[in-house]
């Protein structure tokens, strides 16, 4: 199920960047108002980061339930998400740019507590399963890993996500493999 989730969450993110690219497309044509195809994107930003949500809710009522190599599929996921969040930023940035008039000046800090909420809800929820993962393997041990709890706080970091996701899968692998 995490695999399903994790694969339907990564589309949807990319998905919902598709309005942005569009949008950034036709804005040199003047005969195209784009403000819609821009609120078509917020819209499905939005939709997206529901669905994150929904599935964080997903991961912590079945955090019970063993799923083997979940780890595996969590740092695949994360390294398809790099180029989602290298344009996220960069629309980021396209999208702050724009609002620099001084009408819409007083938008900015909106703007970009949304924008960072957002993609920090999209980077914890696609952490989740490994955080979960960490914490169950604790407790069957019984004792606390220095590296394990170390790891789980990098998930919720961005950008060491990614690298603690690959550290879990190598020493995982490592540890099936002895």
């Amino acid at each position: 199920m995490t695999k399903k989730l994790l694969l339907t969450q990564t589309i949807l993110m990319y998905l919902a960047q598709a309005p942005f690219y569009v949008a950034f497309i036709l804005l040199e044509s003047s005969e195209i108002d784009v403000s819609y195809i821009f609120l078509g994107g917020i819209i499905a930003s939005i939709v997206v980061s529901i669905f994150c949500f929904v599935c964080s809710i997903i991961y912590l009522a079945r955090m019970r339930k063993d799923e083997p190599n979940v780890y595996k599929h969590v740092m695949i996921h994360k390294l398809i998400q790099v180029p989602f969040y290298v344009v996220n930023y960069v629309i980021s940035f396209l999208v702050i740019g724009g609002l620099f008039n001084p009408f819409l000046m007083i938008a900015i800090p909106f703007v970009i507590a949304l924008l960072m909420s957002n993609t920090y809800l999209y980077t914890f929820t696609t952490s989740l399963p490994n955080i979960i993962y960490l914490v169950r393997s604790m407790i069957k041990e019984k004792k606390a890993n220095a590296l394990s709890i170390i790891l789980a706080i990098l998930h919720f970091v961005f950008v060491a996500d990614v690298v603690s996701s690959i550290i879990v899968f190598a020493r995982e692998n490592k540890k099936l493999s002895q």
